[in-house]
């Protein structure tokens, strides 16, 4: 993994093969800390918001989803 990360790390695929890996909260908190940041990567960063004009046009995403609607 980590020499795909270096392979890679301008072409942003490293966040989706931690993301595949099970390592992205792990990773991404050692890297904050690392620089005396705040760990905040939770599980619910894996997933990308869903686009506010679907969010609007089907209300189910509220109820099913609600981590991921756009904030």
């Amino acid at each position: 993994v980590d020499e795909r990360g270096f392979e890679l790390v301008f072409e942003y695929k490293r966040r989706q093969d931690l993301i595949r890996l099970g390592r992205y909260e792990k990773v991404s908190n050692a890297y904050l800390k690392g620089r005396g940041l705040k760990e905040n990567v939770t599980e619910a960063m894996r997933y990308f918001p869903y686009p506010l004009e679907e969010a609007r046009l089907h209300q189910e995403m509220t109820t099913a989803n609600p981590s991921r609607l756009p904030k």
